[in-house]
């Protein structure tokens, strides 16, 4: 057997392989039914030989029209990603590739690891501007962090919230998250200086570590989809349960909430717009379309993503709203390529970061 996926974030089951055809299929959820998420390892293939590999419960996946434009991604390395030409036949979704004597993985998305999250941290904490506390632990014992820029004491100064990576199996979200983290730690940058001195900003950048380690799609190690339970999470959702209580403490003026769209190819933001006054959408839309002259992949939400929103009470931005009037915004960045592209891979998703901060400087009173 040559392919592995008993790793951090991997997801795969062989089911049979020979030298030029692999049958797999996707391992649904942590004690859930989602399952879209897939990342693995083909150790020692066949050299010279062109394997095909299929997915056979692709189209039984939480999201199959994701795969009708969707190229898979590989690595030899880890670190350089690219793409390989995919097939769906609305049952199974097929690649080739030709071995050459490197060991090569396959992933949904570029992966994001612990490993590359606790640096991150160590790399923040060790900074005069920043305190790095811990919220709590899942229910799997792994850390909720949480990083603070500037100072909680200070009077009249607005509050931001960033969180990130509900759901497990959409990395870009803690991409763009690094690339908003990275802007606030640039000491030497007057647009980050800027904001640090009007607001406090609370910054979590993986909501669902025991999800993300299992290589799950969306749900925590107990089943639950973080981003439906805001306004009653339980005993099974701890880590909704550490932010909500930490914002308690600390109000929010600003909210972001980074997830990954499966189906659609272009960025798109949503806020609770059914319930703001005109002068609330008026910042809604100053924000997005500071984000649209940066980002020619961002397009207005899908009309049926609309309609869907407006009653879901346990959504992050519905709940934000109607707890504390801030202004929010759940952030949707794509799987496959855009149109102009394939322009939003980790380090597109870092750029999307790094100008989130920009434009909440663009519009914060």
């Amino acid at each position: 057997m040559t392919v592995q996926a008993a790793f951090e974030c991997g997801n795969i089951v062989l089911e049979s392989e020979t030298a030029s055809d692999v049958a797999l299929l996707i391992r649904p959820d942590t004690n859930a039914e989602y399952f879209q998420w897939f990342y693995f390892g083909d150790v020692n293939p066949p050299s010279g030989i062109a394997r095909t590999y299929r997915i056979y419960n692709a189209g039984g996946a939480s999201y199959p029209r994701a795969w009708v434009r969707y190229n898979v991604l590989a690595s030899y390395d880890g670190t350089s990603w690219f793409r390989i030409p995919t097939h769906f036949d609305g049952s199974h979704l097929a690649w080739t590739h030709k071995a050459d004597g490197r060991d090569v993985l396959f992933a949904f998305f570029v992966p994001y690891g612990e490993q590359r999250r606790e640096a991150l941290m160590e790399e923040a904490g060790k900074t005069s501007i920043v305190k790095r506390k811990l919220l709590g632990s899942t229910t799997q014992g792994r850390k909720l962090d949480l990083l603070v820029f500037g100072d909680e004491t200070r009077p009249n100064a607005k509050t931001i919230w960033v969180v990130s990576r509900q759901h497990a199996g959409e990395p870009m979200a803690e991409y763009a998250t690094e690339g908003f983290i990275r802007h606030l730690l640039d000491s030497t940058d007057a647009i980050a200086r800027q904001l640090l001195s009007k607001a406090t900003v609370y910054v979590v950048p993986n909501m669902n570590p025991d999800g993300s380690a299992a290589g799950n799609l969306r749900a925590n190690a107990q089943g639950v989809d973080l981003n439906r339970v805001w306004h009653e999470p339980g005993d099974n959702a701890p880590e909704v349960q550490a932010v909500v209580s930490a914002i308690a403490k600390t109000g929010c003026d600003y909210f972001i909430d980074m997830h990954g769209d499966e189906t659609r190819p272009f960025i798109w933001l949503i806020n609770p717009a059914a319930e703001m006054n005109p002068e609330q959408k008026k910042i809604h839309e100053a924000f997005e379309s500071f984000l649209s002259s940066k980002h020619p992949e961002l397009a207005p939400p899908p009309e049926e993503i609309l309609k869907g929103t407006a009653p879901a009470v346990g959504m992050s931005i519905n709940y934000m709203f109607r707890t504390y009037q801030s202004y929010g915004w759940i952030v949707e960045l794509p799987f496959c390529e855009p149109s102009q592209g394939d322009t939003l891979l980790e380090e597109g998703c870092m750029a999307f970061g790094h100008n989130c901060v920009d434009a909440l400087a663009h519009v914060i009173e």
